[in-house]
């Protein structure tokens, strides 16, 4: 039985040029870490992105019966037009990978990415648009 306390979210999106990496945290801390090589490290100075964190991890939440267990040491590189959404529970760690298109197929995995998505809009907004994201 996989333990349903969730304690973060990681989801990694191929990109042409590399691995988009999202990491948030269920203390609404986050880092987003760009292909290009930058990397923007949400140490909560405030509480303007706490609604966005809140929705990400509840559409991880509720896409939890759509994942299986994940062994972490069995994973190969993601791929461009591939994702991987891997989720942080007490006991284990759950995940789902596949193309970016048919995981947004599934309405609870396509809200995930479409959340996640939006938090990294708002990471880079926040953090002032560096020009190497």
């Amino acid at each position: 039985m996989v333990s349903d306390v969730l304690l973060g979210v990681v989801l990694q999106v191929g990109l042409p040029r590399g691995v988009d990496v999202l990491s948030v945290y269920t203390n609404r801390l986050a880092r987003y870490e760009s292909v290009a090589g930058a990397t923007i490290a949400w140490q909560r100075p405030d509480e303007s992105l706490d609604v966005q964190i809140d929705r990400l991890l509840r559409a991880a939440k509720e896409a939890l019966v759509d994942t299986a267990p994940m062994d972490l040491r069995d994973l190969s590189a993601v791929r461009f037009g591939e994702a991987r959404m891997v989720l942080l529970m007490r006991d284990s760690v759950c995940g789902v990978e596949g193309s970016i298109v048919g995981l947004s197929g599934n309405p609870r995995l396509g809200d995930l990415l479409r959340q996640g998505s939006g938090l990294i809009g708002a990471l880079v907004a926040h953090a002032g648009s560096p020009a190497d994201l």
